[in-house]
Parts: C-alpha cells; structure tokens; sequence
C-alpha cells in the first residue's frame, strides 16, 4: 500500500482459487484478514485511529469552491450571528457589490448595527466656575464616547442651563474631544450667553456639525469657561450623532 500516492500496488489476492458455481447455489464468502487490513489501511489514509478526520483531509478550497455553498442549502435560520464567531465575517471576505439593497430585509440596517448609533449623557448637579478658559466643573462632563463613520461627520448638541452673577457677564459652554480625533475648545463651537442683569440663568442649547474627522472612537466631553466674573452651570447636556 503506497500510502503517499494514495494507490494500491503489488497486492496479492488471498481470497482462494476460483470455483465454478451451480445456479442458484448458495455460496458464502468470507471477509479474510487481507480483507479488513486493506479497508483499515485504506481508511487512514484519510482518518485518525479515533475516527477523526486527518488535517488536510478535506480540503476548505473545495468545500467552499464557488458555488459549492449557496442560499438554497441553507434552511431559514440556519446561519444567525450566535453561530458565526466574532469576525468570521470581515468586509475583506464580501466581495464588491455582493450584497445589494434587494438582499437586505426592510430596516435591516440600523444605526446601531453599523456602531454609529448616538450617543448622549448628562449631569444635573449645579456648579460654578470663574476660570477665563474652559475647564472642568467640580463633576466633570458630562462625557459620551461615539464611533465615527467613513463620512467623517458627526452632530454635537449642548445644551445647559447657565447664568453669570454680574450684568453683562458672559459664560460659555464648549465642548472636548479625545481619542481617534483630539479637539480643543473654542469659542466659535461654544455656547456663548450674556446676563442681562445679575442673577438668574437661560436654558440654551445650540448644535455644531463637525465634519473632516477621521473614522474611530471618539470621546467628547462639556467644558465651561466665565467671560468674567463668576458662570453657573445646572441640567448639563451633550449628545453626539454620528453621520
């Protein structure tokens, strides 16, 4: 048995001589050793003594040779995300236009399947600051962590309740962000609010459109600055929708 070419040769019958029959005699015929040892010997080639399968002995080309494998093999189920490992299926593996709008049941696709959902947070807790440049108030945020697409586009909403003890006094209410893109807090992506007279506060809100950014996690949290004297800040929020 050439066991690396996978052919018999050189094989030696052990069977007995030949003998004529009558019609409808019965005949029996016996399975010899040279029998068994030529189907076990044969089917090691392709399996281990515990019935396991050798490596290489199917080979996955094959098995999933175009066309092999198609919808109509599959029953209605069969395939789901708890049988799929986490990244068994990667865009490397789809082919360009292989899944279009038909192939894809009505709402589908949502944001949160894509990992562009919004994301939003906030803090209520009342707190003050007399710092010209945008800091951290005493509970810091509050802060949401939100993917960015390939669009590079993402919406930042704030909005806060907030007053300046003196007339005329300014606070402003900006935005940080960190992570795949960094952003430093200015003026021109901030709420700006002007007390009219001493004492009081203003619910504002205000939303900014980021565009340019690069595709990734990003972490953007509220930062507080007093134009002068001293800025009050209550019922803090942000909220960040990917694009």
């Amino acid at each position: 048995m050439d066991t690396a070419n996978k052919q018999v040769t050189g094989v030696i019958w052990s069977e007995g001589t030949n003998n004529t029959h009558l019609i409808g005699a019965a005949v029996y015929d016996f399975v010899s050793a040279t029998d068994w040892m030529l189907m076990i010997t044969g089917l090691l080639i392709s399996l281990n003594q515990d019935g396991t399968l050798k490596n290489n002995a199917v080979s996955a080309a094959a098995m999933i040779a175009n066309g092999i494998i198609s919808t109509a093999k599959f029953a209605a189920g069969a395939v789901d995300t708890n049988a799929l490992a986490a990244t068994a299926v990667t865009a490397a593996k789809i082919a360009t236009g292989a899944v279009g709008t038909t192939q894809l049941a009505n709402a589908s696709v949502t944001p949160d399947k894509l990992m562009l959902a919004p994301q939003k947070a906030n803090v209520d807790t009342s707190e003050t600051t007399s710092s010209n440049n945008f800091t951290d108030l005493a509970t810091s945020g509050p802060s949401v962590t939100a993917t960015i697409g390939a669009n590079g586009l993402a919406l930042v909403i704030l909005s806060c309740s907030t007053g300046n003890d003196t007339a005329n006094g300014q606070t402003l209410i900006g935005f940080v962000a960190s992570g795949t893109n960094t952003i430093a807090p200015v003026d021109t992506k901030a709420i700006v609010y002007t007390q009219v007279s001493g004492g009081g506060q203003m619910a504002c809100s205000q939303a900014f459109l980021l565009t340019g950014l690069a595709a990734g996690s990003t972490t953007f949290k509220m930062q507080y600055r007093a134009g002068s004297h001293q800025g009050v800040f209550q019922n803090r929020n942000i909220a960040v929708i990917p694009l």
